[in-house]
């Protein structure tokens, strides 16, 4: 995602694919697949959508690896990760289109939120994380990418009428020093 994120200066997006313990509630991503740009009219260098083909084909390499999609990431090349209202709308669909309206109780979040009663009906399934990874922002202190993990979940002041709003991860990110090989290979990175 991170090296994904440094090769264009306009915005990428891929899928992460990993998987999700229902007993510890704790998923874990094992690799970024990288997706295709759809061609899109608005500006494509602050906007970006994965083509249908290139998300079909990560699902499948997935699969394969014996892994599920978890969750999804694309990049603010040279401005804040934080979630704009067309990245909650996306992160909202996808959460609704794998079956989580709402975030596990588990997951720790910022700004005075409350979490969502895990054992309540609502809980209707595994949670969908979506990420941003700003490489190139000129605000940043040190030359490492800032990442933001977030989710969205309903305004809880009803202000926005059916709005929904982000709600930051506390993400443990472990891993290996050098780049794991997974998925990569399988794509040609975007190219425009």
């Amino acid at each position: 995602m991170d090296l994904h994120s440094h090769l264009l200066d306009t915005e990428v997006v891929g899928l992460l694919a990993g998987v999700y313990d229902e007993t510890t509630r704790e998923c874990t991503i094992l690799t970024a697949l990288p997706a295709q740009r759809k061609v899109i009219a608005d500006d494509a260098s602050i906007t970006v959508e994965a083509s249908e083909e290139s998300l079909a084909e990560a699902q499948s390499v997935a699969e394969s690896l014996g892994m599920q999609i978890v969750g999804w990431y694309h990049s603010h090349p040279i401005f804040a990760t934080l979630p704009s209202r067309i990245d909650c709308e996306t992160q909202e669909a996808h959460q609704r289109a794998f079956g989580t309206d709402d975030l596990c109780a588990s997951a720790s979040m910022e700004n005075d939120a409350s979490p969502v009663d895990a054992s309540s009906e609502e809980d209707k399934g595994k949670p969908f994380l979506g990420a941003i990874c700003g490489p190139y922002n000129p605000k940043l202190e040190t030359q490492q990418s800032d990442l933001n993990w977030f989710v969205v979940l309903p305004d809880p002041t009803g202000r926005r009428g059916r709005q929904v709003v982000p709600r930051k991860l506390n993400a443990i990110l472990q891993g290996e020093d050098r780049m794991g090989r997974r998925g990569m290979e399988e794509y040609e990175v975007d190219k425009m």
